[in-house]
């Protein structure tokens, strides 16, 4: 019964487009994928998602990561980037089976992510999921963070500093994770997010002010 009404709760949240980011929660999610071959369908291996609150947004939690089971091999040029191998999924679960873990830490929160596409293609199995506003860092980082040799997020988050802080958040997880783990971008992503707000001082900024940025959609 707990567990259905927090689910309640989340649906129950709304987000207002004068609300400041300071009174905001931010959701980030990444999906890493088993790579495409020529006509073949991409499909979700593992996904990692985290929150802060803008009111406390010291406090990054709600940390979750499962690997996803594929209904195809991964393609060697994916496991390549991110290491993710045939044993890694034993016994994953279908992407179906984590709606109640998405709805709880997506529902009612803006979305964060670093490029937001591939996460949006990997939630249309949910169709009607409903998840919105989304925030993309790597917009947010093009429009505040000029001079960069290039936008990845490994990029964005070195010149930050903020690679250490996330490497210490997800070894309470798991020890050791590393770029391209789900995980670890995500909460990457949600440190790249808190550091620009927070050297900018855009607490105050309405959401709408980011919407104008380009920076969010949906």
């Amino acid at each position: 019964m707990a567990r259905e009404k927090q689910e309640t709760d989340c649906l129950a949240r709304r987000i207002e487009e004068d609300c400041s980011l300071a009174a905001c929660e931010f959701a980030g999610i990444d999906f890493e994928s088993a790579g495409t071959e020529q006509g073949s369908t991409e499909e979700a291996i593992q996904v990692g998602l985290g929150v802060f609150d803008g009111g406390d947004p010291e406090k990054v939690d709600c940390l979750f990561r499962s690997y996803l089971a594929p209904t195809k091999e991964v393609v060697w040029r994916a496991g390549e980037v991110h290491g993710i191998g045939p044993n890694d999924l034993i016994n994953a679960p279908p992407l179906r089976d984590i709606w109640p873990e998405l709805n709880l830490r997506l529902g009612g929160r803006v979305v964060v992510a670093h490029g937001v596409g591939t996460e949006k293609k990997f939630l249309r199995a949910f169709p009607m999921h409903g998840f919105a506003p989304w925030l993309d860092t790597l917009v947010l980082a093009r429009r505040t963070l000029p001079g960069l040799s290039d936008y990845s997020l490994a990029s964005c988050c070195a010149a930050l500093g903020v690679i250490d802080e996330a490497s210490a958040l997800c070894a309470e997880v798991e020890e050791g994770m590393e770029w391209h783990d789900a995980l670890f971008d995500t909460v990457a992503c949600l440190l790249l997010l808190r550091s620009v707000i927070s050297s900018l001082g855009l607490w105050d900024l309405p959401l709408s002010g980011l919407r104008e940025m380009g920076v969010v959609s949906g």
